[in-house]
């Protein structure tokens, strides 16, 4: 399996798709449809539905019978050092190592199958780096370039949230000084 990379968003009215490529291969489109407030993905011929926010689980169903899961350790995506991800009967576990790394593990023995960051653009442009010789099913892969995603947007949305209510409230000093 090789690293998989976003592609470019297309907006059309409510509806985002964004690619997610392999090289350069769409393994799958995701549409996101901010009216509907739903997004799926087309992996292969079959269709993925998700639910995520920024507080508890995030879930992608394959039809009936299939759900994949991932869960934050502290309830929210954005205050979360590490996130439990069950795709099948195997179970991944994200840590975050530093400000914005985060690799993937397989449990039970911690083996490293992937890596990716949210550093110099990584939120834009995320890439899921697999580890050489790592064995990931596509259906393992696309979720999990799709946590890493919801990850790293979760943890942007809350840092700009904080940095907006400092300014907010550091504004009727910062107006004081300088009109003094």
């Amino acid at each position: 399996m090789n690293n998989l990379h976003w592609g470019a968003r297309d907006k059309s009215g409510a509806q985002v798709t964004i690619p997610l490529l392999q090289g350069d291969e769409v393994l799958a489109t995701f549409v996101t449809d901010h009216k509907a407030e739903t997004t799926t993905a087309q992996v292969g011929d079959r269709t993925w539905t998700f639910e995520a926010g920024r507080k508890g689980d995030a879930v992608a169903r394959v039809g009936d019978s299939i759900e994949y899961r991932a869960v934050p350790s502290k309830g929210r995506f954005d205050r979360s050092d590490n996130v439990t991800v069950t795709v099948g009967k195997r179970t991944f576990k994200l840590t975050r190592e530093a400000k914005s790394d985060w690799i993937v593990e397989v449990e039970p023995h911690n083996d490293k199958v992937a890596q990716f960051t949210g550093a110099q653009h990584g939120v834009r442009h995320v890439e899921l780096e697999v580890e050489e010789g790592a064995e990931l099913s596509q259906d393992e892969a696309v979720f999990l370039a799709w946590v890493a995603r919801i990850v790293l947007e979760a943890r942007l949305v809350g840092f700009t949230w904080i940095l907006t209510v400092c300014l907010l409230a550091l504004t009727p000093f910062i107006v004081w000084v300088f009109l003094l």
